[in-house]
């Protein structure tokens, strides 16, 4: 099989024994990167860990990874911190969650005061170097702070970036130095050379499929159709696909530093951001939801003069832990600001001991804010209830140990462990109770023209159902109701015939009051609009509401009406201080675009 045969192939390591101890261990007071082993951290994009051979997979797709693995150390349970790339890796790079960090969406820049792995190991002495893949990991976002070269070329594919990263190793051999490199392959499109193709293609598939995000949306549009299973089997082929050639990209990087003898005293440190999902729950690709197919990554750590060959460590951990590890592992003092990752350097080296901690998870994509703490064997997910292509938003609690594949929901039957991950979630501080004020309409016959606006700001804005499909680009779109909200404090939509749907919002402040003006084409039907329940309407067209609107019965209007009320929701605190982050991204149309494409962006 393929992965024997690469493990044939790759030379096996020398030890180094007691003089590769002892560079590990610095003179005190001395700084020097010569007293170092280099490093070099490899993160796959959008590679979920049960792809992988080390990890379970039967696909022998990954014999590079595993091979690592078997002589390496392997964290058996490690949580991404977001669920699609810019905050995932930024959280990586800081040992801050996506609520610390800032970088919580694409306009969003990472705090300037955050410490970055960069920094640190140039401050060290290394030479530092990155190639990068992909336009979130940026200088826009902060990702090249400490780095002396950097490289990035957006969807750049993985031979790409090992003939790059392979020349640069060979041309500074004689230096200390500290290496990161991106693959961004496995991230839609799936569209892996032709002898990947030839080699991964269900020979019975019955259907041509290019892997392209129109290929994906037809899956999520069209589920549970014959049709659809069969383009998810070819999709989660070239998925595959794309898998298997990153890895054998790996090989070559690796026979390039064992030319170089770099193999022997170099530290390679091999991760994901996030996973991919693929209908398990209802969706595909990543960052909407936050189950274990999203954030269940691979965490690989190979110096086997340094490490015991083969050891898995099963305590649970983050990608929030990458820097304090390797830091930690390197003898380099730790970061002065306080951060939220901790050194897992005694676990790497044999020491089993529980961290007893709560590990957090979250994404802002496409609604509400939606977060996850995960204690021990149990899971809690928060969502405020909304829709995403029909599928329902809420919460929920798994055992993550009996169920791996987060599919039994034990919200109701654990009540007790819920209460109790939900108060300890919420007690952080991470995330703030604010009210919040919903429009909710059900099917109409005719336009709804709607102006809601207020003297503060709309700082939380999102739809109750948002339908993406793609056009006839290929690009991704959303087709439900237009819904404008370029400007701070005005909000205007128009509701489409039969499609009920709606939006939520919270102001800023939150006692600020909300003037709603709602038109039934274009004529005034106060008693259509529904002031929490059928028994309660504004006078006229226009009105303006300053006190809580409970909710008397179910959220849902009947067809015609135009339901509003107000409660609680707990979301992200960088929401309402968004102010404080700094310098904006401003997105190029020709970013926007590529956005689009990869299905980060529908507008």
């Amino acid at each position: 099989m393929k992965n024997s045969r690469r493990a044939i192939r790759v030379l096996v390591p020398t030890l180094l024994g007691i003089a590769a101890v002892l560079l590990l261990s610095p003179t005190p007071g001395c700084k020097h990167a010569a007293k170092h082993p280099n490093v070099v951290l490899i993160s796959i994009d959008t590679l979920r860990a049960d792809r992988v051979g080390a990890y379970g997979s039967d696909r022998n797709i990954t014999g590079m990874i595993d091979f690592w693995a078997r002589r390496g150390v392997r964290f058996a349970t490690t949580y991404a911190p977001a669920s699609w790339t810019l905050p995932s890796h930024a959280s990586a790079f800081t040992g801050l969650y996506p609520t610390e960090h800032m970088a919580i969406d694409e306009k969003i820049n990472i705090d300037k005061s955050a410490p970055m792995l960069g920094e640190q190991m140039k401050k060290a002495g290394f030479k530092t170097t990155a190639f990068v893949a992909h336009y979130y990991l940026g200088a826009e976002y902060g990702f090249d702070r400490g780095f002396d070269d950097f490289y990035i070329k957006p969807n750049a594919t993985a031979d790409e970036m090992v003939a790059k990263a392979a020349q640069w190793m060979h041309d500074n051999k004689n230096e200390n130095f500290f290496m990161f490199l991106h693959f961004f392959d496995p991230h839609t499109p799936y569209t892996p050379p032709p002898d990947f193709v030839k080699k991964h293609y269900p020979a019975d598939a019955g259907v041509q499929v290019k892997g392209t995000t129109a290929d994906v949306m037809s899956v999520v549009t069209e589920w549970p159709s014959d049709h659809a299973k069969r383009v998810l089997r070819v999709l989660s082929a070239l998925y595959d696909g794309e898998i298997d050639f990153v890895d054998s990209q790996l090989e070559v990087l690796f026979k390039a530093m064992q030319e170089d003898k770099l193999d022997e005293n170099t530290l390679i440190v091999l991760f994901s951001d996030h996973g991919e999902e693929f209908m398990e729950h209802g969706l595909m690709e990543h960052g909407f939801t936050l189950y274990q197919e999203q954030l269940r990554v691979p965490f690989v750590w190979y110096f086997p003069s340094k490490l015991p060959a083969g050891k898995v460590v099963n305590e649970p951990v983050s990608l929030i832990d990458l820097m304090p590890t390797l830091l930690d592992f390197l003898g380099l003092p730790p970061v002065e600001k306080p951060i939220s990752g901790v050194s897992l350097a005694p676990l790497l080296l044999g020491e089993e001991k529980s961290l007893n901690r709560h590990l957090l998870a979250e994404t802002t994509r496409q609604g509400p804010d939606r977060v996850c703490l995960i204690k021990d064997l149990f899971k809690y997910i928060y969502s405020p209830p909304f829709e995403l292509n029909g599928r329902l938003f809420g919460e929920h609690l798994f055992n993550v140990h009996d169920d791996p594949g987060d599919l039994r929901d034990l919200l109701r039957t654990e009540a007790q462990q819920a209460d109790t991950l939900r108060s300890r979630l919420f007690s952080t501080g991470l995330y703030v109770e604010k009210r919040i004020w919903h429009v909710r309409w059900g099917k109409m016959t005719e336009p709804v023209h709607g102006v809601i606006s207020t003297p503060g700001k709309f700082v939380y804005v999102y739809k109750q159902n948002v339908i993406y499909s793609t056009d006839m680009q290929g690009l991704l779109i959303s087709r439900e109701y237009p819904l404008d909200k370029k400007e701070l404090n005005r909000l205007t939509f128009v509701t489409l015939p039969n499609e009920p749907n709606g939006v939520s919002f919270v102001t800023d402040p939150e006692t600020s009051p909300v003037t709603l003006q709602l038109l039934f084409s274009h004529r005034e039907a106060p008693g259509r609009v529904w002031l929490g329940g059928p028994n309660r309407h504004p006078n006229a067209a226009e009105f303006t509401v300053t006190e809580p609107i409970a909710l008397t019965g179910t959220g849902a209007p009947p067809a015609g009406a135009v339901l509003i009320w107000s409660d609680t929701v707990w979301i992200n605190s960088k929401q309402i201080l968004r102010t404080e982050v700094g310098d904006p991204i401003k997105l190029s149309p020709e970013v926007i675009e590529q956005l689009r494409g990869l299905g980060y962006l529908t507008q």
